[in-house]
């Protein structure tokens, strides 16, 4: 990618599947290289207008602005074919149909051009200026396009628009091999919270990981060969699977600090309880002398209450 973008006119149509690293190998090399990022926000509400003000603002940057830009458009932010048609158009010629300026833009960008003109030695007329309007754009903004080529509308895409292809230097994406997911999951397991319950297993659980994803890519095939029904393990696949784990895990610590809380209260009402028990016991060794006392006491004065009953008896 890098050397493609140091290219005059470099431009890329990075290929594979979701989660195989186009986006971020890209902006990599964009910061590598030390070319300005340009990106699109693509949210709710997002149409054909906004495109095209984002367009605009990605040429009046390519005209005017001395830096190298590259602009990175994933499939996923493409909400409509005329994007696509747009950004083929300024492949093929370096400038874009029915990109509406204001006044003041169009003062800037004539400011420019009629500069680049006069320092080679040319008219600043109409047709002059376009042509530096256009080697300006070839010259100063760089395209990569990723896409799947599992998308229902990738093939479309290049049969209607072959700049895509004709223009673009094709890099695919192969599957994740053993050593990177070891080196994703490596890094997932060193950036978990919740690892004191696993410290000495770390190791195992990171070839856990790595051995379960391929293993899924190969009952996968399995899957495809006996049903005839296509099924996609992506590196997207893997990460979603670490994501899953970590939510667990994050859900499990929650739920296991909660019994330890219950736990830890039960012993301390359990030892309160005792040393409650312990008091009385004391209580009662001390009150032991005082209850015999007042025992022998009461057995006398049964005596006494039997006696007397008698005598009554007998009055009586």
């Amino acid at each position: 990618i890098v050397r493609v973008l140091k290219q005059p006119q470099g431009h890329m149509l990075l290929l594979g599947v979701g989660g195989s690293g186009k986006q971020s190998l890209s902006k990599l090399a964009v910061f590598v290289i030390e070319h300005t990022l340009f990106q699109i926000e693509v949210g709710k509400g997002y149409n054909t207008v906004k495109w095209r003000d984002d367009l605009k603002r990605l040429i009046i940057a390519g005209i005017c602005h001395q830096t190298q830009l590259t602009f990175i458009l994933p499939d996923t932010q493409i909400i409509n074919e005329q994007m696509v048609e747009d950004m083929s158009c300024l492949l093929n010629t370096g400038s874009v149909p029915g990109i509406n300026l204001n006044v003041d833009e169009v003062k800037r960008i004539d400011t420019v051009l009629k500069s680049d003109c006069l320092k080679n030695g040319l008219i600043p007329n109409k047709i002059n200026l376009i042509q530096a309007q256009i080697k300006r754009l070839k010259s100063s903004v760089h395209s990569v396009f990723c896409m799947s080529p599992l998308s229902e509308k990738f093939g479309q895409r290049l049969r209607m628009f072959p700049a895509l292809i004709s223009c673009c230097s094709i890099d695919w994406f192969l599957p994740w091999p053993e050593e990177a997911l070891l080196n994703v999951a490596t890094e997932f397991v060193a950036n978990l919270e919740d690892t004191r319950e696993f410290t000495s297993n770390t190791q195992n659980l990171i070839k856990f990981f790595a051995k379960a994803h391929q293993e899924a890519e190969v009952v996968n095939d399995l899957f495809v060969a006996q049903t005839g029904r296509k099924n996609f393990i992506t590196p997207t696949s893997f990460l979603e699977f670490l994501k899953t784990f970590g939510t667990i895990l994050s859900i499990k610590a929650v739920e296991n600090t909660g019994a330890l809380q219950r736990l830890e209260n039960g012993l301390t009402r359990l030892h309160q309880a005792n040393l409650d028990v312990e008091r009385l016991q004391e209580d009662l060794v001390k009150q032991e002398p005082e209850l015999k006392k007042t025992e022998e006491e009461v057995r006398i004065m049964l005596i006494s209450i039997t006696e007397d009953k008698k005598e009554a008896d007998l009055k009586k």
